[in-house]
């Protein structure tokens, strides 16, 4: 349960880093973000931890993968020696981006919509000990990672190789120059697909989630296609979102299926996070 006064903090701190966005120039601004990126890293993982973290965004993109224990997860948590990896574990478990706007009663069912190594839905079950997680991950090298460090969760977490999408199907998975940027399409007459597509009312269905308690998305620009297309029957039963948004046409998209559904919402950092039944 988190008590209301965090999420009053959390906009404080939202509020000053927008404040010093539109009064710092942008080289003080990175150094600041940079200062925080360590000081998270040492408050979860120690010195030690932060020069193994150094070690392994240094060798590029390698096999090697090295397990850190974060005071923040119940668990350890694998990740492969690249900065991609390096930073999804900075941002989301260190700096808590998902966890700074949390629902006031603990959630019971959580979807992990791009769930990359799945290390934003670990922090999740680690703070809500109660919850289930649904972590739907397209990329396949990402999906065996998340699988890795989801299974020591149990039953609580499971694990979809698939991405979200308005209907169930067939797309074109396309991989980015990091492990973190794959995106699917829509395929094209005649063009052969190579992943495939899973509706939310399908994983609703699948795993008899009555509400969505949090829905968190970062899909690489398909949110677009997702919030513009058949998103009222899953919406009615979401109550709080966190999104990152990645142009201005899911910007759109997002903004007209939230306001349909009564959300309230604001942005954070790199996300937008939404609610039905609290004020922001």
């Amino acid at each position: 349960m988190t008590h209301p006064v965090d999420n009053v903090l959390s906009g404080i701190r939202e509020a000053g880093r927008q404040a010093a966005r539109r009064i710092l120039p942008k080289r003080a601004r990175d150094f600041g973000s940079r200062a925080l990126d360590i000081i998270s890293a040492v408050r979860c993982v120690g010195v030690t931890g932060c020069r193994r973290l150094t070690a392994a965004s240094a060798e590029g993109r390698s096999t090697a993968m090295t397990a850190f224990t974060v005071r923040s997860l119940a668990h350890p948590i694998w990740i492969r020696h690249e900065q991609s990896d390096v930073n999804e574990l900075v941002h989301t478990v260190f700096r808590k981006t998902y966890g700074q706007w949390l629902p006031e009663t603990a959630p019971r069912w959580i979807l992990d919509l791009g769930a990359n190594i799945g290390d934003t839905a670990a922090w999740f079950l680690s703070r809500f000990p109660t919850a289930r997680v649904v972590a739907v991950e397209p990329d396949p090298a990402n999906h065996e990672m998340a699988l890795r460090n989801l299974r020591p969760y149990g039953s609580r977490a499971i694990v979809v190789n698939a991405a979200v999408w308005p209907t169930d199907g067939e797309l074109v998975f396309l991989a980015g120059d990091r492990p973190s940027g794959s995106r699917v399409r829509a395929a094209q007459a005649g063009e052969p697909t190579s992943c495939t597509a899973i509706s939310i009312p399908t994983l609703m269905r699948r795993y008899e989630i009555p509400e969505i308690d949090v829905l968190k998305c970062d899909i690489e620009d398909a949110e677009e296609t997702l919030f513009r297309e058949n998103a009222d029957p899953w919406l009615s039963k979401t109550h709080h979102l966190c999104i990152e948004i990645h142009s201005p046409g899911a910007r759109a998209a997002v903004l007209n299926a939230v306001a349909r559904h009564g959300f309230t919402g604001r942005p954070y950092r790199d996300i937008h996070v939404f609610r039905k039944t609290a004020r922001f």
